[in-house]
């Protein structure tokens, strides 16, 4: 078959990049693709996919990372000539924030606690805190906490 033709990559997350082509007009019935997906300085890798698995989205990739990316179409008659060589970075990673330190659970009453902590010291802004807690012979529950309801009862 001829190579694939108008190739479009686009990233579509942090570790993912879609990849959409059109089939070759020339040459025979295409059975398979195998898309080539190389982060700059490392090994070329490749997923094969079906005719009816156009777009299709790599994933796993790394965030914030430039990858070329080519396609080759294959039938019974042999593989075609590979598509010209497009790149694409990847979206960077959002910014997550790490765990909450020195949690501390103290009695507040004959029936309620209060939850205190220290905000994560790296990562992104808290937009809210879950509180999960589970009473003993009962399904587990949680609640939602604003940042600036710490400490919390």
């Amino acid at each position: 078959p001829g190579a694939p033709g108008s190739v479009r990559v686009t990233p579509s997350g942090p570790t993912s990049i879609t990849v959409e082509w059109e089939t070759p007009s020339t040459g025979g019935n295409v059975e398979y693709y195998v898309i080539y997906y190389q982060p700059e300085g490392e090994p070329t890798m490749r997923v094969q996919v079906s005719p009816s698995d156009i777009p299709s989205t790599i994933r796993d990739l790394l965030p914030d990372t430039q990858y070329t990316i080519w396609i080759v179409a294959f039938s019974t008659e042999g593989d075609s000539e590979r598509s010209p060589p497009l790149t694409v970075i990847t979206q960077e990673a959002p910014d997550v924030p790490g765990a909450p330190g020195s949690v501390r659970v103290t009695p507040s009453g004959p029936t309620s606690i209060t939850v205190e902590w220290e905000t994560p010291s790296t990562g992104g802004n808290v937009e809210y805190y879950v509180i999960y807690y589970q009473p003993e012979n009962e399904p587990a529950m949680s609640v939602e906490v604003s940042p600036s309801d710490i400490p919390y009862t």
